[in-house]
């Protein structure tokens, strides 16, 4: 089973036959992208949509009426800058307001260049700390099985009097 981005999944979309281990990854993200923006690279682990990587907030709040009509949220940046008209997955007739959100969002991200030569980074939004990068992501993870672990210690020394 391969996790991250590809032709037919993108990171972030649900599968079956997910390991525990994965499931507990993909529970972190929302909150990993709210604490985090991205200096962009080459674009191939940014979410064009949920990811803050352009403007002050992701996109998808940005453009919530083109975002409405996207079959793929958590497409790549790379995927959809990959040809000049954007790959944006988009359901078949969109709103006027999603049309016109369509034409912003093209502004915005036309003169965007990738980078292929250079991975995407992370940083902390409010605090301009260091990148973040997978390995701080794991300490977090193991942090957040540690606290659990000792939550459920307490609780079951406080049920049977130990």
């Amino acid at each position: 089973m391969q996790y991250g981005w590809n032709e037919v999944r993108d990171f972030g979309d649900e599968m079956v036959n997910m390991t525990p281990i994965w499931k507990d990854i993909y529970a972190l993200l929302p909150s990993f992208r709210d604490e985090t923006k991205v200096l962009l690279g080459n674009g191939k682990m940014t979410s064009f949509w949920l990811d803050l990587w352009c403007g002050s907030l992701p996109l998808a709040n940005t453009f919530p009426a083109l975002f409405s009509h996207v079959t793929r949220p958590n497409t790549s940046v790379a995927w959809v800058l990959s040809t000049p008209e954007l790959l944006l997955s988009l359901r078949s007739r969109p709103t006027g307001a999603a049309r016109r959100e369509l034409l912003e969002l093209q502004a915005l991200v036309s003169p965007t260049m990738l980078d292929n030569d250079v991975s995407d980074a992370r940083i902390f939004r409010h605090n301009q700390k260091p990148p973040y990068y997978q390995r701080t992501l794991h300490d977090q993870l193991q942090l957040s099985r540690a606290k659990q672990n000792i939550r459920t210690t307490v609780l079951t020394c406080v049920l049977w009097n130990v």
